[in-house]
């Protein structure tokens, strides 16, 4: 590839068993209108289903498709490294496979990687989601990035971000040892270690995919529960603190609500408090940093 054929911007996608969902975020990129150079990457992480079959079909209508095997380590940050390796372009864009990109998203991610190094966009969890899991967990990056559970640096999740190829070479990208924190962990390397701030895109839409059951809510909460303990006691020394025990007890209050799960929403809820709650514990043991 000569330098003037390598693309500006590199769509990396990790994918894993996603053929229920991945064709419309791959359509919704078909229908991407900018001016420059780009193209799309799929890093595959060991797919079983037909999530390899659904993107080779779209080699035709994709800029530059390419397909690289991700299987050898298990883990959406595995696969985003991955894809980022393969990629040639001089900024990468995330998206994950479950979601789908609003009209002008690639021109405006573009745009702003050419004034900024580090940028992430607006989510939208109406379109794709239905009532009780919108209840549940209102859009936490609407009107600019996140800062959840944390009175620290600002993050944005990680089908979200983008950012140019020195700066993600800089930090090393993201670190495989965490599973779903790895985009709040690269999101405070970026800002740390480099001089690049996180720049919001509020013209840049992805309309995102909330878990669509009551056990995939439940494990995803404990494995954010387990990373809250990961990236506190990784970054402790540089200024985070502990969530207060204060508040964590609070929460545990759901335990009383019983009346709850008689409804969806309810019990979605219940599955986010208790999940979050005994990934925290198991975290706690496994780091050696009590966080309830």
């Amino acid at each position: 590839m000569t330098e003037d054929s390598r693309p500006e911007v590199s769509v990396v996608i990790p994918t894993y068993n996603a053929e229920a969902h991945l064709g419309a975020l791959l359509d919704s990129l078909v229908a991407q209108v900018w001016d420059g150079a780009w193209e799309v990457v799929v890093a595959d992480n060991g797919s079983t289903d037909r999530s390899l079959e659904i993107a080779e079909s779209y080699r035709d209508c994709l800029p530059g498709l390419r397909i690289v095997d991700a299987s050898d380590a298990p883990g959406v940050s595995h696969a985003r490294n991955a894809g980022a390796a393969a990629a040639a372009g001089s900024s990468l864009v995330f998206i994950d496979d479950d979601d789908v990109a609003g009209e002008g998203y690639i021109a405006a991610m573009a745009e702003a990687l050419r004034e900024h190094e580090f940028v992430c966009a607006r989510w939208d969890v109406d379109r794709l989601n239905p009532y009780w899991t919108r209840a549940l967990r209102p859009s936490g990056q609407s009107d600019g990035p996140m800062t959840y559970n944390y009175d620290f640096l600002p993050y944005a999740a990680g089908g979200t971000l983008g950012i140019t190829r020195s700066t993600f070479d800089a930090v090393g990208g993201f670190d495989e040892s965490i599973v779903y924190g790895g985009c709040v962990d690269l999101c405070w390397k970026v800002q740390l270690d480099t001089d690049a701030k996180l720049a919001f895109v509020p013209d840049a839409v992805i309309h995102y995919r909330y878990r669509g059951t009551v056990r995939e809510i439940f494990g995803q909460a404990r494995s954010w529960g387990m990373d809250e303990v990961a990236l506190y006691t990784r970054w402790r020394g540089r200024g985070v603190e502990k969530i207060p025990l204060r508040r964590s007890l609070r929460r545990w209050k759901f335990v009383i609500h019983l009346r709850r799960l008689r409804h969806a929403e309810g019990r979605a809820w219940w599955a986010t408090e208790l999940g979050n709650h005994l990934g925290r514990i198991q975290g706690s043991l496994k780091y050696g940093s009590l966080m309830l």
